[in-house]
């Protein structure tokens, strides 16, 4: 996406987003939340561009990725930019709500929007939003991680939202379903997070999906605070999917079974009026915990793609299943959405159906 005064792009392949964002006028560029094991990348497509680094800039201190913030800024002599309440010894400019941020022709204005962390910001553009963690297509980030806050996150959408031109593209920090953006106005229609409610309802609609934090995303987070320089450096286990650990569960009334009612349906037979159908990645599916028997796996991101597969049973029963159930329900939202008749989300995932001792394949 180009103009006379910003040159535009989203550099990773991956669910964990990294905005360019550069002058043609002056060669000047901010990267934005760039990942710490693509440096090198990064650094290549600035060379090969011309361009000079001025700005890195994180929207919040994730714990789901490591940032390459510091080792960019240190590599290239850029400011290291995050909000004043960031708790990276390392940033060199401290943003506060309404600062801007001038690149060439074109200026970043920084929204404090607080909920997901204490430090989250959004950045604003012309006709775009930045929005990180603050605002998904179709969700916003946790308020259950450290630093996160219901409250504070509602309080951020009510100031934040009305104040937008419903024609502004939004750019999330993450999409697990390959989606790159989306419009302001399709937002505030279809989001789950922007639903109408009151503040007692929003928070305890949140707090009711709360969930543990790992252990290895609170080692992230005190990496990030430190500041990495090692690319290879890495605290996600393989068996991590960071598509349940950045979004809430979908919204409240997703159809739901039980597993000991799975476990009495397999028992029953009939497999060709059913599908079980396993949307973790593929080495969580012959993993440790295995699979539950017969099921088909399809990993939640490539469902959108690959509905084609499962045509079949569009009017028959389609039991949805992850590991501990958040994805399993995302699943079931998009089963839905395409027009799938009788779609069930099974409680608790694999760990619940291991935890009764029922069998499983690998």
């Amino acid at each position: 996406m180009t103009n006379e005064d910003l040159v535009f792009e989203q550099l990773n392949p991956e669910a964990c987003r990294t905005y360019f964002v550069g002058s043609p006028s002056t060669r000047e560029a901010a990267l934005v939340d760039p990942v710490l094991g693509a440096t090198e990348e990064y650094l290549k497509f600035l060379e090969k561009g011309g361009w000079r680094l001025r700005y890195v800039i994180d929207t919040h201190t994730h714990a789901d990725h490591l940032s390459g913030g510091r080792l960019l800024s240190e590599r290239t002599s850029a400011e290291y930019a995050m909000h004043r309440k960031a708790g990276t010894k390392h940033a060199s400019l401290r943003l506060s709500d309404g600062a801007t941020l001038p690149l060439g022709g074109a200026v970043l204005e920084v929204i404090e929007t607080p909920g997901h962390t204490k430090d989250s910001i959004t950045l604003k553009l012309p006709g775009r939003l930045l929005t990180g963690d603050f605002l998904f297509i179709g969700g916003a980030g946790r308020t259950d991680l450290p630093g996160g806050d219901p409250g504070e996150h509602w309080e951020s959408l009510a100031r934040v939202i009305p104040t937008l031109d419903e024609n502004t593209v939004i750019y999330p920090g993450h999409d697990y379903q390959g989606r790159k953006d989306s419009v302001l106005r399709e937002e505030k229609r279809a989001n789950v997070n922007l639903k109408p409610r009151g503040r007692e309802e929003y928070v305890s609609w949140l707090s009711a999906m709360k969930r543990p934090t790992p252990e290895w995303m609170i080692a992230t987070v005190r990496a990030n605070n430190e500041g990495p320089l090692d690319p290879s450096l890495n605290f996600m286990p393989a068996d991590a999917v960071s598509a349940c650990m950045c979004e809430p569960a979908p919204a409240l009334g997703i159809p739901e079974i039980e597993v000991e009612e799975v476990s009495k349906l397999l028992a029953s037979g009939g497999e060709s009026e059913r599908l079980v159908l396993d949307v973790r990645q593929p080495d969580e599916y012959v993993g440790e915990l295995g699979h539950v028997p017969g099921a088909v796996l399809i990993p939640l991101p490539e469902l959108p793609a690959r509905i084609s597969e499962i045509e079949g049973y569009r009017d028959k029963l389609v039991i949805a299943i992850c590991r501990s159930g958040s994805r399993s329900a995302k699943a079931t939202a998009i089963l839905k959405d395409a027009g799938f008749q009788d779609v069930l989300n099974m409680t608790g995932g694999t760990l619940a159906w291991r935890q009764k001792g029922f069998p499983v394949e690998r």
